[in-house]
């Protein structure tokens, strides 16, 4: 798993590079540690040469695989969202621009030049749905001289 996301993300140099100056670290403060024990450098000398690299190598690499970890977490994270985006953006349907409407029957002409009711343009066109209804003022309008509600009210 580890060597595939340094693959993916091409981090071959960048190992090399904190390997590199990793040892030449441990080899420096071996070198000052020998020199501030040279009275033990035959018994002691040879025992931190061998313990002070495996103590200080693994350090920048355990960092530092930490974040490769820590970006392939972010990078699934952003991919998953923006599949959510996507799906979320597929399912909008938005009208826009200006829409040829006639003043009088208030049909929409569509791309294809053909007249539309306004109902039937819209719900074809974006995921609107119409229920029919009367308002107040066309209510009194309708009903107000029908013939069989005057006959009721007689």
């Amino acid at each position: 798993m580890l060597l595939d996301l340094l693959k993916r993300y091409e981090i071959g140099l960048i190992t090399f590079l904190i390997t590199i100056s990793t040892v030449v670290l441990s080899v420096i403060i071996t070198s000052i540690l020998l020199l501030l024990l040279q009275g033990y450098v035959d018994q002691v000398g040879l025992i931190i040469s061998i313990i002070a690299p495996s103590l200080i190598l693994p350090l920048p690499a355990v960092y530092f695989f930490k974040l490769v970890l820590k970006l392939d977490q972010t990078e699934k994270a952003l991919h998953d969202k923006n599949k959510t985006l996507e799906r979320a953006l597929k399912e909008v349907k938005e009208l826009s621009g200006l829409l040829p409407i006639c003043a009088h029957c208030k049909k929409i002409r569509d791309d294809k030049g053909y007249w539309n009711q306004i109902e039937t343009y819209i719900e074809a066109n974006s995921n609107a749905e119409f229920s029919h209804g009367y308002c107040d003022s066309c209510i009194r309008e309708i009903y107000e001289n029908a013939s069989w509600r005057k006959q009721k009210v007689s």
